[in-house]
């Protein structure tokens, strides 16, 4: 068995390969910078892509604050695993 790391993937693999030995590992497209970084980054991307939404779609994003409750999740999951010496997935 050949483990296949995308992006994310290319992390996370050598990860799973400490509790699951393979016979092979092949990590494609990792980020070349720190993953807290390249997460910050894509949150970014996203958060303007969330508000530019127009139409009633954009108006009811904007009442639910999903730009607000986006940025709480994230900032929830990053201080758990921050608080942790457990892996946290």
């Amino acid at each position: 068995m050949i483990l296949l790391g995308h992006s994310e993937g290319s992390i996370i693999a050598p990860f799973v390969y400490e509790k699951v030995p393979v016979d092979g590992l092949i990590l494609l497209a990792g980020t070349a910078e720190p993953l807290a970084e390249t997460m910050t980054w894509q949150r970014e991307e996203m958060m303007k892509d969330v508000r530019s939404v127009k139409g009633f779609q954009g108006w009811l994003i904007r009442l639910l604050k999903v730009d607000v409750k986006i940025t709480k999740m994230n900032d929830d999951l990053t201080n758990a695993m921050l608080a942790s010496d457990e892996p946290v997935i």
